[in-house]
């Protein structure tokens, strides 16, 4: 399931939920918003921050609109030592946010016939004599005036292989 974007979504909650508990949705800060009945049964990605306590990062955390509440998800950081969950208290804001895991990107180069199951792409490097890439596996540029896409668009031309934009969605 894909976490829901919303933007503005800041609230108090009026429980301590403690390390395992759901956070019951009290307030919206001013100029922020509460979830609505449409997003009954979305998951979304929580910031839930308590000054003295620390902070998380939850995804896959499923609004309920009858009860106003967000599960308490799947733990993605924490500020507490190994990623363990924090002791939230009433004071708790809870804030629907993106983090960095979904920002991580990249680009790579391989041959369509190594893919697996779990990508599209290889990440093996390419032999530097096949491919038109130097020793350490990058595009050589043939004049310093020559940018790095020309480069690589070059190497991916002469061995055949292809360039793609990859983007790792860690989202359940």
């Amino acid at each position: 399931m894909a976490n829901t974007a919303r933007d503005l979504i800041k609230c108090r909650i009026s429980n301590n939920p403690g390390t395992t508990g759901n956070f019951i949705l009290d307030t919206a800060f001013t100029n922020s918003l509460l979830p609505s009945s449409g997003d009954n049964g979305l998951a979304f990605k929580l910031n839930i921050t308590e000054n003295g306590v620390g902070t998380e990062i939850r995804r896959n955390c499923t609004y309920t609109h009858s009860t106003t509440t967000f599960s308490r998800g799947t733990m993605v950081r924490s500020t507490a030592a190994a990623d363990a969950a924090l002791d939230f208290t009433s004071a708790a804001i809870v804030s629907v946010v993106p983090s960095a895991e979904d920002y991580l990107t990249g680009i790579v180069i391989g041959p369509p016939s190594t893919a697996d199951a779990h990508t599209r792409h290889a990440t093996a490097r390419p032999h530097p004599s096949r491919s038109g890439l130097d020793a350490g596996g990058c595009a050589a540029p043939r004049a310093p005036t020559t940018s790095i896409r020309h480069c690589l668009f070059q190497a991916t031309q002469n061995s055949g292989w292809r360039l793609e934009r990859a983007s790792r969605n860690t989202e359940g």
